[in-house]
């Protein structure tokens, strides 16, 4: 008679592709089956963009275009053209430096609609914080003086990032985007502003 184990999915094994499963509260896992099903998410092995994907294929872990193809080295360019060369869209930045403002929120920007590769972030830790709001008014983060955790979210079509470790940590919002519609970018003004890019 052998001892029955409770088994739960083990992500660290070196075939992501196989079926492995850790025994709950030890320290060993096994692989139950050679191969996980066709199409199972696995985390490729070279470095490459939050876009790309790879996925299970009898066994071994592949890479899929942008394309959809499996193999296809075909990636989205800056402009969220699969296969594109940069060409349709075009780079905006700017440094908000002003460093007084009413207490409370400031517009800084209004982002427009189809934006992709958001970075925001402050120059330095301050107290203030940084806010998205939709045209008609309704935040999608930090409104009415509620401050979020730092953590991901969906709005307006896409993911965002946003991070605020702790109190000695600037903040900083990212997205991949395409945005389905504009979007203002404010800061909850509370002392001199250390920037904004």
């Amino acid at each position: 008679l052998g001892r029955a184990y409770d088994w739960e999915p083990f992500m660290d094994a070196p075939n992501q592709c196989a079926l492995n499963c850790r025994a709950r509260g030890f320290r060993f896992y096994a692989t139950l089956n050679a191969t996980v099903e066709d199409g199972t998410p696995c985390r490729g092995y070279i470095i490459g963009h939050d876009t790309d994907r790879w996925i299970c294929v009898s066994g071994q872990c592949k890479h899929v275009g942008c394309d959809g193809v499996v193999g296809s080295d075909q990636r989205y360019d800056s402009c969220g053209v699969c296969g594109g060369n940069n060409s349709t869209c075009r780079v905006v930045s700017g440094l908000f430096t002003r460093p007084q403002l009413p207490v409370g929120y400031n517009l800084i920007t209004q982002i427009p609609s189809a934006a992709c590769n958001l970075s925001i972030t402050e120059l330095k830790q301050s107290r203030n914080y940084l806010a998205l709001r939709k045209t008609d008014g309704t935040f999608i983060l930090n409104g009415n003086w509620a401050i979020n955790w730092s953590g991901e979210f969906e709005a307006l079509g896409t993911k965002f990032s946003y991070h605020r470790e702790d109190d000695n940590t600037a903040e900083s919002i990212s997205s991949p985007g395409p945005l389905a519609e504009p979007l203002d970018l404010m800061v909850i003004y509370q002392q001199p502003n250390p920037g904004i890019k």
